[in-house]
Formats: C-alpha cells, sequence, structure tokens
C-alpha cells in the first residue's frame, strides 16, 4: 500500500538583531575734592593717643561673617566634571539571537494487512481537519472469503496535520507582532537596523551626560540632532532654591541648555576656584568678589561686545562696576547686586535724645559723645561702635573710606593723608572713648541697644533683625569729611572662566540673569527667606528700593561710591586679607601706644609688598 501524502511544513525564519548599534586697578585714580577738610580740623588740639592695651589681630566671629541667616556647607567638595561643549547621547542595543525553527519530516508507516485474503482497491483517504474519522467497512481491508471486518492498527502519522497547522499559527502570529513593531522590515538586517535606530532614540530621550560624568541631572534635548549644552554655575551666597527659578526659565527660553547652579562654602572659596579651573573641572560660570580681580587674571574671561559693550555697561551699572571689573582695559564680571557701607542708628535713642542723623564726620564725633553713656567709669552705652579692629565689624572698610575722604593716595600709606585718618579712627578710643576693646561685638552691641550707631553693609541689618527683632533702627548715607561726595562699595559679580568651552552660552546666562526682570524676581526670590534682597546692580532699579528704611542710604550712595583693596569679608586669604592685616596692626600698635609715624612705616613696606604679589601697579 503506498505512503499517505502528508503537508509540507514550513521553511524556518531566522531573526537577526543588529548590535551597532571661562581693573586691576593700575592705580586708584580719586580726584582730591575740591576743598578737602583735614581730619584733623574735626579733631581737638593737642589731644593724647592713649594708653589702651593693643587689642588682638582681626578675627571672625560668627556675626561678622556675611549672610548670618545662611548656614554654609564645609565640606563641599570641587565638582570634578567639566560641564562644556555638547553632549553626546550614547546607548547599545541588545542584540538577541537568532531562532530558528526547525522541522524532521517522518516517513508513514504502513498498515498490516491480513495475508489471508487478496486486497481490493483503496478508495480515495482525505481526513477531516478535526478528528479522524471511525472505521468503517470502506476503509477497513477485509479477509478474502469472509464477512469479518479486520481494523488496522492507529498510527501516529493520522496527528501529523495538527502538528504542522499549529506550528504555521505560531509563525503567524510571530510574523504579525514583528510588522506592527518594526514598520515592514525588508530583511533581517534591516529589522536590526531599526532596532538600533530605536535604541538609540530611547537612549536620547533619557539624556544621561556621559561625557562629563555628572549623575542624577536628567535632561531632555528638543530633538534627537540638537544635543545638550550643560554649564556648571558655583554660587557662593544664594541657596539653589533662590537660583533655580530663575534658571529653569532661562532654559525653558533656551532649549538645549542646562545649568546646574551649586552654593559653595565662603571657606577656602577662591583657591579652590582657582585651584578647579587651572586642573579643567572647574565650573564655566562663577561667583567672585570684585576686589578680587587682579587674582584672577588667568580665571576671568572677557565680556564679549555682543553680549554688552563697554558703553552699555557703564550706563547699565555703578560706575565703581566699571573701575573694580576691568582687566587690561575689558570688563571682565556682571555685577549681580551691590553694597557699601552705611551708617545704622537707634531710632529710639535718637528721638530721645532729640538729634538727626549725622551728615559729616564732625557730626559722628559729637553724637558720639553725646550718646554714650557711662557708670562708675565704664562704658554702659557706645556712642559709636568704632576705633578698633577686633571688635569692630568691617573696620577695614570704615577706615578706607576715611582716608579716601582725606586724599589719601593708599598705594602710599606713610603719607599725611593715611597718617590723619589713622589718628582720627582711633581717636574714638583713645581720646573720645565712645568705644572700647571690653565691648560686645559691634553689631551684636547695636542689637542689644548698647550701641547708638555702627557702621555696616545692608545684609548687617539681617543679623541684627535676627538677635533683636523688636529693636527699631534705620540707615542714613555715608558721613562726608569734604564737599565732594565720596563712599564706599564693597560687592560680588559673577564672571565665565577663560577654560569654559561655553563662553558664548555662558555669558548669555549672565545677561538675561543681571537684566532688569531677573533681578527683580531674585529680589523677590530672597525675600521669600530673609527680610530684604540683595540691593539691586542696575541704575535703573534704584527707585525701586528709594523708600526701604535699610537699603535705600545704599543705592542713594551708590552712583558715589569707589573701593580698593581693603574689602571686609571677603575670606580670599590674597590680596584683601593681607592689607587688611597690614592695618589692623597698625591700629592696634597705635592703640598700644606707638607713634603713627612709626607705624605707617611698617604699613608702608606691606602695602608694596602685597601690590606687588598681585602685580597692581602703583
Amino acid at each position: 500500500m503506498s505512503d499517505l501524502p502528508l503537508p509540507k511544513p514550513p521553511k524556518s525564519t531566522t531573526i537577526s538583531v543588529n548590535d551597532d548599534l571661562k581693573p586691576p586697578v593700575d592705580r586708584l585714580v580719586t580726584e582730591p575734592p575740591a576743598a578737602v577738610t583735614a581730619l584733623s580740623s574735626v579733631m581737638p588740639t593737642g589731644l593724647p593717643q592713649g594708653a589702651n592695651q593693643p587689642g588682638a589681630d582681626v578675627s571672625s566671629t560668627d556675626l561678622s561673617q556675611p549672610r548670618g541667616q545662611i548656614t554654609f556647607s564645609d565640606n563641599l567638595k570641587v565638582s570634578t566634571g567639566k560641564t562644556t561643549g555638547a553632549s553626546k547621547f550614547t546607548s547599545k542595543s541588545t542584540g538577541n539571537d537568532a531562532t530558528k525553527i526547525a522541522t524532521n519530516r517522518v516517513g508513514p508507516t504502513k498498515p498490516t494487512a491480513s495475508t489471508d485474503v487478496p486486497l481490493p482497491p483503496l478508495p480515495s483517504l482525505s481526513p477531516p481537519a478535526s478528528s479522524p474519522p471511525p472505521p468503517t467497512m470502506a476503509s477497513q481491508p477485509q479477509s478474502r472469503g469472509s464477512n469479518r471486518l479486520a481494523q488496522p492498527k492507529k498510527s501516529w502519522l493520522s496527528f501529523l496535520p495538527f502538528i504542522f497547522i499549529g506550528l504555521a499559527l505560531v509563525l503567524l502570529v510571530a510574523v504579525i507582532g514583528l510588522k506592527l513593531t518594526h514598520k515592514k522590515p525588508s530583511s533581517s538586517a534591516s529589522l536590526g537596523s531599526k532596532i538600533s535606530e530605536q535604541t538609540n532614540k530611547n537612549a536620547n530621550q533619557v539624556g544621561v551626560d556621559k561625557t562629563n560624568g555628572r549623575s542624577g541631572k536628567v535632561v531632555t534635548p528638543p530633538n534627537n540632532n540638537q544635543p545638550v549644552i550643560n554649564l556648571e554655575y558655583w554660587g557662593l551666597w544664594e541657596p539653589e532654591s533662590v537660583m533655580q527659578p530663575i534658571i529653569s526659565q532661562f532654559e525653558k527660553k533656551n532649549p538645549g541648555v542646562s545649568i546646574r547652579y551649586t552654593k559653595q562654602s565662603y571657606k577656602n572659596y577662591r583657591e579652590r576656584l582657582q585651584t578647579a579651573i587651572a586642573s579643567g573641572n572647574g565650573p564655566d560660570i562663577f561667583r567672585f568678589h570684585a576686589g578680587w580681580t587682579p587674582m584672577l587674571t588667568n580665571e576671568l574671561a572677557p565680556l564679549p561686545a555682543s553680549i554688552m559693550t563697554s558703553a552699555q555697561f557703564k550706563k547699565t551699572f555703578y560706575p565703581v562696576a566699571s573701575n573694580q571689573l576691568q582687566l587690561n582695559g575689558q570688563i571682565v564680571g556682571l555685577p549681580l547686586m551691590y553694597d557699601g557701607l552705611v551708617l545704622y542708628y537707634n531710632q529710639d535713642i535718637f528721638q530721645t535724645a532729640g538729634v538727626s542723623p549725622p551728615k559729616t564726620w564732625a557730626q559722628v564725633r559729637s553724637l558720639a559723645s553725646k550718646l554714650t553713656l557711662k557708670e562708675n567709669g565704664k562704658l554702659k552705652r557706645a556712642g559709636l561702635a568704632a576705633g578698633t579692629t577686633a571688635n569692630t565689624d568691617h573696620f577695614s572698610d570704615i577706615l578706607a573710606v576715611l582716608m579716601l575722604q582725606n586724599g589719601a593716595d593708599l598705594t602710599k600709606p606713610d603719607s599725611a593723608e593715611v597718617k590723619d585718618a589713622l589718628t582720627f579712627y582711633t581717636n574714638f578710643v583713645t581720646s573720645d572713648k565712645v568705644w572700647n576693646e571690653q565691648m560686645p561685638n559691634s553689631t551684636v552691641a547695636f542689637a542689644k541697644g548698647e550701641a547708638a550707631m555702627m557702621f555696616g553693609p545692608s545684609w548687617s541689618a539681617h543679623q541684627i533683625k535676627a538677635i533683636n527683632p523688636q529693636l527699631k533702627f534705620a540707615t542714613t548715607p555715608l558721613p562726608q569729611l569734604a564737599s565732594k561726595r565720596l563712599t564706599w562699595a564693597n560687592f560680588w559679580a559673577e564672571g565665565v572662566s577663560q577654560k569654559s568651552k561655553q563662553q558664548k552660552v555662558a555669558w548669555k546666562f549672565l545677561q538675561f540673569l543681571t537684566s532688569k526682570e531677573s533681578e527683580q524676581q531674585l529680589f523677590a526670590e530672597e525675600a521669600k527667606i530673609r527680610s530684604f534682597g540683595e540691593p539691586y546692580s542696575r541704575v535703573d532699579l534704584a527707585d525701586k528700593l528709594a523708600n526701604d528704611s535699610v537699603v535705600s542710604a545704599v543705592i542713594e550712595d551708590a552712583p558715589y561710591a569707589t573701593s580698593w583693596y581693603l574689602n571686609s569679608n571677603t575670606f580670599d586669604n590674597g590680596i584683601n586679607d593681607q592689607l587688611i592685616k597690614y592695618y589692623a596692626d597698625a591700629v592696634n600698635a597705635i592703640l598700644g601706644g606707638k607713634s603713627v609715624d612709626k607705624v605707617v612705616l611698617t604699613l608702608k613696606q606691606g602695602t608694596e609688598q602685597v601690590l606687588s604679589q598681585y602685580n597692581v601697579k602703583k
């Protein structure tokens, strides 16, 4: 009997997946006042130098540190991720081993027939798909000469059609699934290419920057063809919560740019900043003090004229910014804030005494003596917290503006103008006795009502309010010595690293940050965490603070401000701190009884050495 015909199995299908898947002030030019009133003219004639013991060197107290309400981390590490250049997004797709479906043909087995009688011709057999047919007379061989039916043995061949049909259905489902996922691949090679492209697309959407070593910041590029530009921004005083809303606005307006802001500790900040930039791992944008400019000649990139011309800069910001933020005739920073030195006074004490805030240094001396209270020879309330170094916050700023108002050239500290200023300052202790070294820190004494007046920047108000929220106080512009008005500035700015590969974008961000809208938003964000924000650096925003009892005096003085390398609380361990140390020694020596003439000799040598060290021309 011939074999039963079997249906042919489908060909095996192999699915393969491709695996490719960044001035110095040559010399502070201070035009001599038209009519300089010598400091000696407001001092009593023939007053003794005093016999007070010299005070300690300048020391930091909690309340002498800026932003007293802000806590800084001392363990912040220098970022090692240089975030410049366009980021590349890479990924790997997982290749799948090809799956082969192999089907073996099995030959049919002949049924055994009876040998007793001849077999009749077989009828045509066509088994249905549902089940094997029951035995019938037509499908059974008969024994010759007999009516008994002979039943054949059941063969596994009868199940082969169902096996092949099941396999065909499985393959059909697999092929349909692949078509829906990969849009009709024409071959196994094109299928692998499609899977590789999809994997790369998914990696780009995740946006992990593997180029600069960042982790934890997910960035989604605007499209697959535009890489993300990552900028690293080192701040100093403001927390992330204050800066992030403004940063987010810039990122939204500039798709493809991502800025990571990090608040740094002020301790050794200048050194850490320079070290990081030199190693290629520093920030693209960073905060620095205006008085640090001559120390950052290798770090500060010049401001492009396309961002802001020199004329535009002078029109936008106060004059002192142009003088201090300049290297080799080029602007190297944009000020995001401004601050200076003003006179704080106790409103209750002044009202009780029936006096008004002083406008000249002669009035300051007179009021200081009038408002001083003593008990049993001891100072109970100081008229003015000034004349010492260790317990007078911002003593170097007070002394510096006194010297400049007196017409001194600070590169020549052995001059008569410097000598007169040193004598005038120390007389508050030695002759007037309105303050002494046994009093608390000047800010603490003022906050507790133990001093009627003190000098300080705008942020001293936060410290005072933290100590005594009920104290009624206000500020007034700096007292003047001559007819030509001259005040003092002490402020910070934002710069771009010379090593940044994205300087153009970094400057664009700083241009946005110092716009009118951004500075006002920044002020509002800062006011959420303290009583008021940083005074505006822009001239066109001065009127916004005209009615503030504290900040208005700072802004009123700003157009007349100058500065030099005696800025307090910059913590630079450099030109400012070194010069301040020489002046602290000079003041303490005078308070200890040494003559001013001898003191200024040492002061001159020290000043020349420091200025030479930082290449500041006389």
